[in-house]
């Protein structure tokens, strides 16, 4: 990487080290430096876990960034001298049940507020942080309703940058009937790509149906396909499933060659934030967003430092 001298320690320069492993049908050089300036004021050793989200359905190459922020590091994160964190400081009093917290980063957006994704460690608790995050009260009952009636919710997103005032609400899915009966009384249809879902359901070990809830519960969904252990080792299984995704024209050719090259693992990185870490390039989850006329997919990968 080029461009000006940045902090060896800070998050910025623990990137534009790993920079050589970018791929650059999913990442170009110029999303990356942007990504990089974007976190120059972070510490490294904030997270050992961040990564990208990439469009992998058409050739557009935007992809943005998140990191993943531990619960003991997130009165940190939100006390930090980056302002666009400041906004999370109302949080304070309910940072007890989060387990951690996924920061998201609009790159193209440089100067606005990182959404964020919320992953629970009391369910119970997670009404006392909505209420934080909306102010509307006619919204924030509609999202305590849906919270009381649905059960297994794993994140919450909250994205203020964006115009509409809602909250996502995440919901494990453990195999495909349950999810097909969930879509057939939550919104009244089954989606020609329930198909490729019930395809995949073999390979993957659930579903995360995500559900953002304003003004209505919005039309459009997206799922979620994971597995449960992140590991070097369970890379293959995400072979097959790009390839399900391929075949049915929602996987670009690039795109997914991209995908399956970008997995692999490191034991020695000579940098003052890596040397102590095992770093991996791993994918952590595919999304598949249903639009009323479309499917668009997201691939979210990155490193995770062990």
């Amino acid at each position: 990487m080029t461009g000006n001298k940045v902090n060896s320690e800070s998050l910025s320069g623990v990137l534009e080290y790993l920079g050589y492993y970018r791929q650059n049908m999913i990442v170009s050089s110029a999303r990356y430096k942007k990504i990089c300036k974007s976190v120059k004021d972070l510490d490294g050793n904030l997270t050992t876990q961040f990564g990208f989200e990439t469009i992998i359905s058409n050739k557009l190459k935007r992809t943005d960034f998140s990191i993943k922020i531990e619960k003991g590091m997130l009165p940190v994160i939100i006390n930090s001298n980056d302002g666009r964190f400041s906004y999370y400081k109302k949080l304070s009093g309910v940072l007890e049940p989060i387990k951690s917290a996924w920061f998201e980063f609009d790159i193209k957006k440089k100067s606005e507020i990182p959404g964020i994704f919320i992953e629970h460690d009391d369910p119970g608790r997670i009404s006392d942080i909505v209420e934080i995050l909306i102010d509307d009260k006619e919204i924030l009952n509609r999202i305590k309703e849906f919270i009381y009636n649905k059960k297994n919710i794993k994140y919450t997103g909250y994205f203020p940058s964006r115009k509409n005032n809602c909250i996502r609400l995440s919901r494990c899915i453990k195999n495909f009937d349950e999810l097909k009966d969930e879509m057939e009384h939550g919104y009244g249809f089954v989606h020609k790509g329930m198909e490729i879902l019930k395809e995949i359901s073999a390979c993957i070990d659930y579903f995360v149906l995500n559900t953002d809830i304003g003004e209505r519960v919005m039309p459009d969904f997206s799922v979620e396909l994971r597995l449960n252990e992140i590991n070097y080792e369970n890379m293959k299984r995400w072979d097959v499933i790009l390839d399900i995704l391929n075949k049915h024209g929602i996987c670009e050719n690039e795109k997914m060659n991209s995908l399956k090259d970008w997995v692999g693992e490191d034991w020695e990185m000579f940098h003052p934030v890596l040397t102590r870490y095992h770093t991996e390039r791993l994918i952590n989850h595919l999304k598949i967003c249903f639009k009323k006329n479309c499917l668009i997919t997201k691939a979210y990968y990155g490193f995770i430092n062990r």
